[in-house]
Formats: structure tokens, C-alpha cells, sequence
């Protein structure tokens, strides 16, 4: 029986882990991988049949994975920050060495290693950073004349990230992998409402363009290899605040409509999000759709009533069967987390297995 309910994808971390986090400014496999195994039996547990590491290979839900591409380079000591509600999230800048590829990714062989604990019947997804989001992480030093301006250009670092992608997606096809989701947080940027102006400055247009060309490639190229090619979009989650605002409705043509994501999870637990009726774009296509109801920012619960009215709504004009429930996020972006515990955690998404069942499979 398929679960409609899903997690994005990260998930809080234990004591332990963020111990050595403080004290190293790091994580290693010998200290995340020993919890994994019991994490991936929560997971089931739960009611969950596609499953994540919850992410505890990394202390960010994307520059971790940025890092260990070959030719990348973390400046521990050259911070950088961005502006979140009422709060500043510090980050390590990053620059290019030399020429980008992804072969020989660590996230590989934990791959594996998730793979060979979790039971055959069990779906596995990893969760990367979108080749677009990727791409911005070099333009701070591409700006400041730093070590990536003498490998690339604000013109041709696309074409640097398209092929680091295409060389990790061949091994993680190689590996056994079957669903890769790119987890993005610019979309909504291009959104009238979304206030993005204030933190990044001007909004060109023609960047949703360069955007979604960028993503489309990789996108191709993975389902040239046979794999499910899932797409996860909000407005910042960093210890339970947000970034931007911006509704859907406003770029549901370009970035929904027009990304060949097979599916799509999108944020839908506040206003921020605009109208469900921005999910009309895809409602006739073969694309399925994930809709964050929940918040993974808080240890309640939410309104259940609610969330089963606004799926029935949606189901007036979008395949039930191509419709899952979801959090609009994961419970750790960051290895901050959100502000809820790992029971709450847990609560929350036995819940959303319970109302999926409710409305799925009664």
C-alpha cells in the first residue's frame, strides 16, 4: 500500500552529533553512520516507505554536499551570513580550485551504506542542493575577484556545475540509486511579494531563466539514466524561521510548469504560499505533487480538519493518486534544527502518516 504521506528530508540531530559538530566544526562518517540504523527503523516505524539519512552527513542542507565536489574549496575562516526572521544563519564561503566534477562523492558510499540497512521494500532518496542553488554558492567569490574567477565566469560556472552534477549522477546511478531530490530555495525569490529585493538587491528575471535552463539539464541528463528526479522548494528554514516570502501563484508557469521534475514538494503551511490553485499548471500533466501543509517549525500539531479540506480541495482538479502530504520542510536545514525535539519530531510525522491513511486509504 503506497504511504501519500512523505518527509522532505532532514531530520533533527542527536546529542551526540552535535557534540562533535561543536567541537570539530565537522562531521565524519564514524560518528553519524552508527545512529543511521536506528534513525532509518524510526522512519518505518513511523509509517514512512521512502526513507532518508535524515541528512547527518552534513551540518547544512546544501553546502556539505557542495564542499566534497572535486576542486571545491571550504574557507572556514571567511563566514558569510544570511538574513532569516529576526535572525542571522552563518555560513563558510566557498571558492573553485580548478575545474568542477562529482566523481568520488563520500555521499556515495553513504548511499550504499543507507541502502544495505534499509530493507528491499523500502524506497531510499538522496537529497542534494539543486544545480541551480549550487551555482550561487561560488558567485560571492566570483564578485570579490577570489580563486573561482580564474577557472570560471559568471557566464560559465553554470556549464562547471552541469558537469560535477552529471558526474555524480553517473555514480550514484551506478551505486544502485534510484531517486535523487534537489532541494532549491530561489524560486520564490522571483515572486512580486516575495521581499527577496531587500536581502539580494535587484531581481533580474532573466536569472529564473538561467535557473530553471541549469536545473532542466541535470534534470535530462538523470532521467537519461533511469532515475526519479524529485524537486523540493520553501523560504528558508533555519532553526524554525524563514527567509523570504513569495506565492506560488506568481511562478507556477515558470518553476512548476516549467522544470521536468517528476515531483514536486512545495511549502504550503503558511499564506506566504499563496493559492493551492497555483498547482492547476501541472494538474493535468504527469508530474505529482507534495504539499506541505504541515509545519516543521513547531512541536503542535496543526489543524486536521483543515489540511483534509484543503486536500479535498485539491483533488477537485488534480489526480488523488498524484498528490502526497508532506511538512513544507525538513526538521533540520541546518544542524541547528528546528525548535522541537526528536519525539515531537516523530509525533509530527506518525501524524501526517494518520491523516494520509484518513484521507488515502479509508
Amino acid at each position: 500500500m503506497k504511504n501519500h504521506f512523505q518527509i522532505v528530508g532532514s531530520l533533527l540531530r542527536n546529542s551526540e552529533i552535535k557534540k562533535v559538530i561543536k567541537e570539530k566544526d565537522e562531521i565524519t562518517s564514524d560518528v553519524y553512520r552508527p545512529f543511521i540504523k536506528k534513525l532509518v527503523e524510526k522512519e518505518i516505524e513511523s509509517g514512512l516507505d521512502v526513507v532518508t539519512d535524515g541528512e547527518y552527513n552534513r551540518l547544512w542542507w546544501h553546502l556539505d554536499f557542495i564542499f566534497h565536489l572535486n576542486n571545491v574549496i571550504r574557507h572556514h575562516d571567511a563566514n558569510y551570513y544570511w538574513k532569516f526572521e529576526g535572525v542571522d544563519a552563518e555560513g563558510d564561503r566557498i571558492s573553485a580550485k580548478g575545474i568542477l566534477g562529482g566523481h568520488g562523492h563520500p555521499f556515495i558510499e553513504d548511499y550504499k551504506y543507507l541502502r544495505e540497512i534499509t530493507p528491499s521494500n523500502i524506497d531510499v532518496k538522496l537529497c542534494i542542493p539543486s544545480p541551480a542553488h549550487a551555482s550561487t554558492s561560488f558567485l560571492e567569490d566570483l564578485g570579490s575577484g577570489g580563486e573561482t574567477s580564474k577557472h570560471y565566469t559568471f557566464l560559465n560556472i553554470g556549464d562547471g556545475i552541469i558537469n560535477a552534477y552529471k558526474e555524480f549522477l553517473s555514480d550514484f546511478s551506478e551505486a544502485g540509486g534510484k531517486i535523487i531530490q534537489f532541494d532549491d530555495c530561489l524560486w520564490e525569490t522571483f515572486a512580486k511579494d516575495s521581499g527577496a529585493e531587500k536581502i539580494f538587491g535587484k531581481i533580474d528575471m532573466n536569472q529564473a531563466f538561467y535557473f530553471i535552463g541549469l536545473n532542466n539539464s541535470v534534470i535530462d541528463y538523470a532521467h537519461s539514466l533511469g532515475l526519479k528526479v524529485w524537486a523540493h522548494n520553501c523560504r528558508g528554514n533555519y532553526q524554525s524561521t524563514h527567509m523570504v516570502s513569495g506565492a506560488y501563484d506568481d511562478i507556477s508557469d515558470l518553476f512548476l510548469k516549467g522544470q521536468n521534475y517528476d515531483r514536486f514538494f512545495l511549502e504550503y503551511d503558511s499564506e506566504r504560499s499563496g493559492s493551492l490553485d497555483a498547482l492547476r499548471v501541472i494538474a493535468n500533466t504527469n508530474k505529482e505533487v507534495v504539499v506541505g501543509l504541515l509545519s516543521s517549525k513547531k512541536p503542535s500539531l496543526g489543524n486536521e480538519k483543515e489540511v483534509i479540506e484543503k486536500l479535498n480541495y485539491i483533488f477537485t482538479f488534480f489526480d488523488k493518486e498524484k498528490v502526497f502530504l508532506s511538512h513544507q520542510c525538513g526538521f533540520a536545514s541546518t544542524h541547528h534544527g528546528n525548535l522541537l525535539t526528536e519525539d515531537e519530531q516523530f509525533e509530527q510525522i506518525r501524524y501526517g502518516t494518520r491523516i494520509a491513511n484518513k484521507v488515502w486509504n479509508d
